[in-house]
């Protein structure tokens, strides 16, 4: 089916397409997309050459070829790559012939973590772009969120406010950067498509906006590592939860439609309830999640194909129409409608729509094309890394979803690694002088489309890990008598 122009216009086209990731890929995207350009052309680092200046890397690393300004050992130097820098291989990855290495400071990412290994790879640096876009109420408020996440992503040598083993490494890669690539801030890329500002305000995307400015002035009191998984974690949750609130937004939009095929009483205000509050439940604590996201991407798949066959409809009668805002979606279930109440429509038109959104069921059962891309991106971006090495099983702490045992065949559950949960909790009670509860944590997660009711809370595995963290305490001034403690404030005893 071709898809209508105003639909690929509109914030219901995901307008990216992702595909296989995990956390330390779009980390080491981020980067580039931030940072890394040609001085030549001043064009940003390609994410096709990432393998190709990794291979000349690690070929010369084997070869022992030492560079002007080494600072260190070059026997140091190779163990710093193998062992420090280098991150446990996982089961699918055993073959691959180099390390990876995790993007501890921007030199890391001109050679390793690109999305795939073959040419042309996706880049997760466009979607964090546009989130970051949508998140914000202005161009200049994003502007100057993105000048202050590169000087923070940023590694100067000489800055003796930097981490000390950042600045030795990034030093030591100096001399070897390829030829014409340098650091220094590129500007945006991505679009943003237009939609009410009242329903934004309630996405992913603008708390996590929210949360990268009290991440970013969380720098100056961790080591580099440390700061850098709890940017890690808020990265890979944002693109998992935006990518299914697009979805979601679709399936809201499609059944408001289906509805007026129905000639069911519908009304503008449940809309927009439903597209502010609706599209944000994506998981639950500890529910068993990848039937729900397979659930999510079918609905999507649906409602994408079924919006398009309706707007095409709509185009080709001569009606015009606009997904830009509330007001014109609501229109559009009200042109449908009364093309149905004065038989202009056929009233079997549902059937019709049904056969076509069920015409490929390889596409609807996430086994090919998008929803394949889809599922494989938000499983891998949010979980836990599986490493080929039983004793490093524990590397990620980063992560959102675990296996519940330590089977193969282990069902995927929602549970938040040691980092997602500092980091959670960290942003929640930034600088609120009153104590902040349980339940204001639950809210926060809860704008990440993480639903925690209390019964589900109290014989989770959060409540333990958030105990053993000691980032909770008792108190009987507290709702559910619990407070949630900032675990980096100065003030802490």
């Amino acid at each position: 089916m071709d898809f209508n122009k105003k639909y690929i216009n509109s914030i219901l086209e995901l307008g990216l397409r992702p595909e296989y990731n995990i956390g330390e890929v779009s980390l080491a995207a981020l980067y580039r997309q931030v940072g890394w350009k040609n001085f030549d052309d001043k064009r940003r680092f390609s994410e096709g050459k990432v393998n190709e200046e990794g291979k000349l890397f690690f070929k010369e690393l084997n070869n022992g070829v030492k560079k002007d300004g080494d600072i260190l050992i070059f026997d140091d130097w190779k163990l710093i790559i193998e062992s420090a820098l280098s991150t446990p291989k996982m089961r699918s990855q055993a073959k691959l012939k180099y390390p990876t290495l995790y993007p501890f400071v921007p030199d890391c990412a001109l050679y390793s973590n690109a999305a795939r290994l073959s040419s042309n790879p996706w880049n997760p640096g466009n979607l964090i772009e546009k989130i970051i876009l949508l998140g914000v109420d202005s161009k200049k408020e994003a502007d100057e969120l993105w000048k202050d996440l590169f000087t923070a992503l940023s590694c100067d040598h000489e800055d003796k406010n930097e981490d000390f083993l950042a600045r030795l490494i990034t030093k030591q890669f100096h001399p070897r950067r390829p030829k014409n690539v340098i650091w220094e801030i590129n500007q945006f890329t991505q679009k943003v498509k237009k939609i009410d500002k009242e329903i934004l305000r309630n996405s992913p995307a603008a708390i996590f906006t929210e949360d990268l400015k009290k991440i970013i002035s969380l720098k100056s009191q961790l080591t580099r590592r440390q700061w850098l998984s709890i940017l890690e974690a808020n990265v890979r949750i944002v693109c998992a939860a935006h990518i299914l609130w697009i979805c979601n937004l679709n399936s809201i939009v499609w059944s408001f439609f289906k509805s007026a095929l129905n000639q069911e009483i519908f009304s503008k205000e449940k809309l927009h309830q439903d597209l502010k509050f609706q599209a944000n439940e994506l998981w639950k604590l500890e529910e068993k999640v990848v039937p729900i996201i397979k659930e999510q991407v079918q609905r999507f798949v649906k409602s994408q194909i079924s919006i398009n066959f309706i707007l095409n409809k709509l185009e080709k009668s001569g009606t015009k129409i606009s997904l830009e805002s509330l007001d014109e979606i609501y229109e559009i279930g009200r042109i449908v409608q009364e093309n149905i109440t004065t038989n202009r429509w056929n009233k079997s038109i549902l059937g019709e729509i049904n056969e076509v959104s069920e015409e490929d069921t390889r596409l609807l059962n996430c086994k090919s094309g998008i929803s394949k891309r889809i599922f494989e991106f938000v499983r891998y971006s949010i979980g836990q890394k599986q490493t080929a090495d039983p004793h490093k099983k524990n590397y990620d702490q980063s992560f959102w979803l675990k296996k519940n045992g330590n089977y193969s065949a282990a069902p995927w559950i929602l549970d938040l690694g040691p980092a997602s949960i500092l980091s959670m909790v960290y942003c929640c009670s930034y600088k609120y002088d009153q104590n902040r509860t349980i339940k204001d944590l639950m809210h926060h997660l809860q704008r990440y489309g993480i639903i925690i009711n209390q019964t589900d809370l109290e014989t989770s595995n959060l409540l333990n890990t958030l105990s053993t963290l000691q980032v909770v305490s008792d108190s009987p001034d507290a709702e559910g008598g619990m407070v949630i403690i900032n675990p980096f404030s100065k003030n802490r005893n």
